[in-house]
């Protein structure tokens, strides 16, 4: 006999948190998954997003999603997020540093095997 979905509980999973309705210790039913890259509010299926729900990114970007087996697409954007990195810096940004950064470790390394 399968059990049917509890009320809310929270359950960790490494540093991602879910609170919502568990079935047989997986996320199952209405919940909410806390994770790195942002959080989904919305439908689980047997551990996996599924469903109707909505998804927030770390940059603020508010989204409405629909998810099948755990597989995200989005449907419409709510809000847009502030493109930001964790570090405060735009993507343009951050890539000419990094570039910039790859360049002088190549002038290093001619330098060195020359």
């Amino acid at each position: 006999m399968k059990k049917k979905a509890s009320s809310q509980k929270v359950k960790k999973f490494g540093t991602n948190k879910y609170i919502g309705q568990l079935k047989n210790g997986q996320p199952h039913g209405k919940g909410k998954f806390i994770g790195g890259n942002g959080t989904y509010v919305g439908q689980f299926k047997d551990g996996k997003y599924h469903g109707k729900g909505k998804w927030i990114s770390w940059t603020g970007e508010e989204s409405i999603v629909t998810s099948n087996n755990g597989k995200m697409t989005t449907e419409k954007i709510i809000k847009p997020g502030k493109n930001k990195h964790k570090l405060g810096l735009g993507t343009v940004t951050l890539w000419v540093i990094l570039l910039g950064l790859a360049y002088i470790f190549y002038l290093i390394a001619i330098n060195i095997l020359t």
